[in-house]
């Protein structure tokens, strides 16, 4: 299971108020194989960015959106997490869920003091999001930052 395939579990079982059991145990002379070691360090790495759209977050009113790309949802306090498992190939990003209000904010966790550009997808509901370019070669998964919506 690569780094992509653990998180989209871990994505899925977060939103869903559930636990994530990663099992990867030492070998008879106590050493981590390799490729479980560079898998921790990877998902520990991923964490230190978005760990906030994990840790101690609780269910949001909606746990996920399969639109364009598939995201998933948690929340923190008065923050909405959505967790993007496939970056958007035109680099737009639509969230049907989401309702803006005045102090609505997107950033991309990876880039927190960059707020991204976004207008309203219909009038009533929804966001229209401008996303940074990436290459493709990074096969990862990615979360933004929601602050002001409902």
């Amino acid at each position: 299971m690569g780094l992509l395939s653990i998180i989209k579990v871990k994505g899925h079982m977060v939103s869903m108020a559930g636990n994530y059991l990663l099992n990867i145990g030492p070998m008879a002379d106590g050493m981590i194989v390799p490729v479980f070691e560079e898998r921790l360090r990877d998902l520990g790495g991923w964490l230190g960015i978005n760990g906030e759209a994990i840790y101690a977050t609780k269910l949001w009113r909606i746990q996920t959106e399969n639109s364009t790309v598939t995201v998933w949802y948690t929340a923190k306090n008065n923050t909405v997490h959505a967790i993007i498992l496939d970056w958007p190939s035109k680099q737009i990003l639509q969230l049907t869920a989401s309702r803006m209000t005045g102090a609505t904010k997107v950033t991309l966790m990876d880039y927190p003091d960059v707020p991204l550009k976004w207008e309203p997808l219909t009038p009533a509901a929804g966001l229209r999001i401008l996303m940074p370019a990436m290459p493709k070669s990074l096969g990862n998964a990615w979360c933004l930052e929601l602050e002001g919506v409902v």
